[in-house]
């Protein structure tokens, strides 16, 4: 019993210290595609580049969220709203 709590517990404290693989986009980066998705729209405001603004912004500020980078979600979500007022 004791041997099995100290493998969870190990198992719980190293899957906590794993980084976060290369590949998955970092806040910065989705702030990135959000402002292009946004400046596409800007350009062409039809309902196609209204709908990837708002889910490209979106998931940024999802992603900023839990990352907890409060700057980045804060200007995601300012395009986010942008796009949500102008779209919806």
């Amino acid at each position: 019993m004791k041997k099995k709590l100290i493998t969870v517990m190990g198992t719980i404290f190293f899957s906590g210290m794993m980084t976060i693989p290369s590949y998955s986009a970092g806040c910065e980066e989705e702030l990135t595609a959000c402002q292009r998705a946004f400046d596409r729209f800007e350009k062409k405001e039809d309902d196609r580049t209204c709908h990837n603004c708002h889910i490209v912004c979106l998931k940024a500020v999802t992603k900023c969220h839990y990352r907890g980078n409060e700057a980045v979600k804060k200007e995601a979500t300012r395009l986010l709203e942008i796009c949500h007022k102008r779209c919806y």
